[in-house]
């Protein structure tokens, strides 16, 4: 029987051309022969000598000079960070164990403002937690509560206004008068000259009051483990005129003491890159203890998820699509991570080397042998000149001061904690430029209150003013025809917790100007006495109003978009598990210009009168 499939002499035939109808086939796919789809489906290839012709076709068969890693060895260094410097403080042992947030973003805890006391909320828990220490003496609770009173408000003093004007702080205050016993007076006691804890206590037995001035002891020291905070105003790293944290560090290297500075810190997230090399700085004393190390071992093959199979008909995980990646020219880093990952994600390997945390390290070098036998010493990269605009590195600090100055390819490890828990926060402030009324305001938007509440700023500011017209015995004008149809208005008002800072000039400068707190008039009608200043209510505003100074704040500190400054308390564990709290800054930039509406030399009908 004659195959009709069957051709005969086909060279010749394919010569004549006498089967025009015949095709080449290029790709393979199953064909179902059943109504089961499932073989089908499966793509499954047993024919070995196609699988080694397509590695072929892609090109996995040309020869390539370089050999796998089999063994590394590395030669490093490292130095713990030994010494700090803050401010104006004489450099510093750093403490082992505490993050270095704690010690560096650590600010005083405001106890007084204006005067009067604040934070009612840590003045009962410090006293609690000393009438419980003496209770396993005696019962002399009444003592310390006579002796360490709250002081209750008096809501015809305009001094106790913070605190009068919102019906529920005088509340807590009324409650706890009389009832608790303050214990931050007992710390302030405890500081004096040859001060005990036991002072004007009625015990009986002398040793009883030996006892109660061995707790004082316990109490100080639980303070201490409580929260964080800085002794010293000089001792305080942040910067109120830049509105950031700024301190230094340094420890031993190779060729020396190393200095690094950062003065610009202020995002909450403290790691390598907050600071700099400093080579001009003075030294801070760190000891020569430098600790050589040595590894070796076999590298493994980088893997992450997303990352492209090495052979062409491995089926990849979609779960991680590094393709769907939206990558803006101007993002850098997002690109050259893709570069990383898609195109030479099997040319890297991988060898740990433990370092400890809170050090300087040098990798010198590592050793590479490769499956050729061949052997190469790998110098770190980015070596040269720090500021060669062909260098390129990651994770390494760069050089401050003069030009052309040798890179340094050290690793800085920070001692910062992974996690920081941080709280609601216990004041707002957002600084916005005004451009209409050419001003800078610090606009309040949440306020401390004295019992340790926290208050949206606007509702604080009204409850404020409504009681300054309460105790004026303010009475609104009577409804009267008006003598004309237009007034004069010389200044319009703006909202109480609107802060101004006016340009001023820099002190021997007659370029460079400052941003100066100012204040609004507080005026009322139909009070006789003189308008007073509105005074800021935030401890990051009040900088220096206490003492009676000025407060400046550098041009540039505030940008066009403005800039938001929080206070809360942070919390994290040390490496040792120990609890630290601290009360912390945070700075971050806003969302665009302000307007408060302020205007002067205005003709307005006499219907909008207020």
């Amino acid at each position: 029987m004659n195959d009709r499939f069957v051709i005969p002499k086909l060279e010749s035939e394919l010569t004549l051309r006498k089967f025009p109808t015949m095709v080449g086939w290029n790709r393979l796919e199953g064909r179902p022969r059943t109504d089961d789809l499932k073989d089908a489906l499966r793509a499954e290839v047993h024919d070995a000598l196609f699988m080694c012709t397509r590695q072929w076709q892609m090109g996995e068969y040309k020869g390539d000079d370089a050999g796998s890693p089999i063994a590394v060895a590395s030669l490093a260094s490292a130095a713990p960070l030994t010494r700090y410097q803050c401010g104006q403080a004489a450099p510093a042992d750093l403490q082992g164990g505490m993050p270095l947030e704690a010690r560096v973003e650590a600010r005083p805890i405001p106890f007084e403002a204006a005067g009067r006391a604040v934070a009612l909320d840590l003045r009962l828990q410090i006293g609690r937690y000393w009438l419980k220490l003496a209770a396993g003496v005696g019962d002399f609770a009444a003592d310390y509560i006579q002796l360490y009173p709250v002081d209750a408000r008096d809501p015809a003093d305009p001094r106790d206004a913070s605190a009068c004007a919102h019906a529920d702080v005088v509340q807590s205050f009324a409650a706890a008068a009389g009832r608790a016993m303050d214990g931050w007076k007992l710390l302030r006691h405890l500081d004096g000259v040859g001060a005990r804890a036991s002072d004007g206590v009625n015990a009986a037995a002398q040793a009883d009051k030996d006892r109660l001035d061995a707790l004082a002891e316990v109490l100080l020291a639980w303070y201490a483990r409580q929260y964080v905070a800085s002794a010293a105003p000089e001792e305080d790293a942040w910067s109120p005129q830049q509105l950031e944290y700024r301190f230094s560090l340094s420890g031993a290297s190779q060729s020396g003491e190393k200095v690094l500075t950062a003065d610009s810190y202020a995002s909450g997230h403290l790691d390598w890159y907050s600071s700099d090399i400093d080579r001009d700085a003075a030294s801070l004393g760190a000891p020569a203890d430098v600790t050589q190390l040595a590894s070796a071992g076999v590298p493994v093959p980088i893997q992450f998820p997303g990352m492209p199979n090495t052979r062409w008909w491995a089926f990849e995980d979609g779960r991680v699509n590094l393709g769907a990646l939206d990558v803006s020219t101007t993002d850098l880093g997002r690109m050259a991570y893709l570069e990383f990952a898609l195109l030479y994600a099997n040319d890297w390997y991988m060898l740990p080397l433990t370092l400890p945390s809170g050090s300087l390290a040098q990798v010198r070098g590592i050793a590479v042998t490769t499956v050729f036998n061949e052997r190469y010493w790998v110098r770190p990269t980015g070596s040269g000149i720090d500021d060669d605009w062909r260098r390129w590195t990651l994770f390494t600090n760069s050089i401050r001061g003069s030009e052309r100055a040798i890179a340094d390819t050290g690793l800085l490890l920070a001692p910062v904690s992974p996690k920081i828990q941080q709280g609601a926060p216990l004041d707002e402030v957002l600084l916005t430029r005004d451009e209409m009324a050419n001003l800078v305001w610090g606009i309040e938007r949440n306020v401390p209150l004295p019992d340790g509440r926290v208050r949206p700023g606007a509702e604080a500011a009204r409850e404020l003013r409504r009681y300054f017209e309460q105790l004026a015995g303010a009475v609104p004008p009577a409804a009267v025809m008006p003598a004309a149809s237009l007034r004069y208005q010389v200044m319009s008002s703006v909202a109480e917790h609107w802060i101004p800072f006016l340009s001023a000039r820099k002190k021997d400068s007659n370029r460079e100007t400052l941003l100066q707190r100012g204040s609004m008039l507080r005026h009322i009608e139909g009070d006789a006495a003189k308008p007073r200043r509105i005074t800021p209510r935030t401890p990051t505003l009040r900088e220096g109003l206490d003492q009676q100074q000025p407060y400046f704040i550098d041009d540039e500190t505030v940008p066009r978009a403005g800039v938001v400054v929080k206070r809360a308390f942070r919390r994290a564990r040390g490496h040792f598990g120990k609890t630290y709290v601290w009360l912390g800054m945070h700075k971050q930039n806003g969302r665009g210009e302000g307007q408060s509406g302020l205007a002067y030399d205005q003709l307005l009908p006499q219907e909008y009168q207020r």
